[in-house]
């Protein structure tokens, strides 16, 4: 079942990198809309883009699937990670506490797993 996506980065609009995420959930998931939220974070601002994420998801879906991408050290092994809440919210991001402000909003970590599949 497709779930709607909402989507917080600090990767600007200058650029390819926000369409290709919107490539690649199209590739896993191609019937799920990709609800933009901003873009505009400041570089590397993890605390502003967890609470962006937080305070949005507030209002979307509640099968929503929250996604943060602001990441100081994309590139490096940092783990990918998919946490559900106590609420049922999935929230998608880096291991890097973007998500901790949106998970905590939504009652705490109910489970937490790596996203390692070299096919995702």
């Amino acid at each position: 079942m497709s779930k709607p996506v909402v989507f917080v980065s600090d990767l600007g609009l200058r650029d390819e990198f926000v369409g290709v995420c919107h490539a690649v959930i199209a590739k896993i998931s191609p019937g799920s809309t990709v609800i933009d939220i901003s873009h505009g974070i400041a570089p590397h601002d993890i605390q502003a883009g967890g609470l962006v994420l937080a305070e949005s998801l507030r209002f979307a879906p509640a099968d929503a699937v929250g996604l943060a991408v602001i990441d100081p050290g994309v590139g490096t092994d940092r783990l990918a990670i998919a946490v559900e809440t106590h609420a049922g919210r999935q929230l998608v991001g880096p291991d890097n506490g973007v998500l901790s402000a949106a998970w905590r909003a939504d009652g705490g970590v109910k489970r937490a797993v790596t996203i390692d599949s070299p096919d995702v």
